[in-house]
């Protein structure tokens, strides 16, 4: 069962990413904390709650900012729209609530 897939520009994924460092996920190597921003990660029901909690908790967040959110990054500013972020974010927050040993499904990270 196809839940869907959600993407991310480079920018907001580097903001958030460090969120992500919290999660179980399946690498190459087997289990991880994290994921390898640059490498595929398979992420399973093992990580479902704490992905719900993780992307609540910045939905909450981006909620309260402006129409417009100027995210800082290294040196760089980029400009984004409030309701696209929270859109992308409910996508995989979505993703994450179809998470399921028992049926097979999980979250497929391709990396950058």
């Amino acid at each position: 069962m196809e839940l869907g897939s959600v993407g991310f520009s480079e920018h907001l994924f580097a903001y958030i990413s460090e969120s992500f460092m919290w999660l179980p996920t399946l690498a190459a190597i087997g289990t991880i904390q994290g994921i390898d921003v640059n490498g595929c990660n398979i992420i399973t029901e093992d990580a479902k709650q704490k992905l719900i909690n993780i992307m609540t908790s910045w939905i909450s967040l981006f909620s309260e900012a402006t129409d417009e959110i100027n995210l800082i990054y290294g040196k760089s500013i980029k400009t984004f729209i409030k309701d696209d972020i929270i859109n992308r974010l409910k996508a995989l927050l979505k993703l994450a609530e179809g998470l399921s040993n028992k049926d097979d499904c999980y979250i497929l990270y391709l990396g950058l």
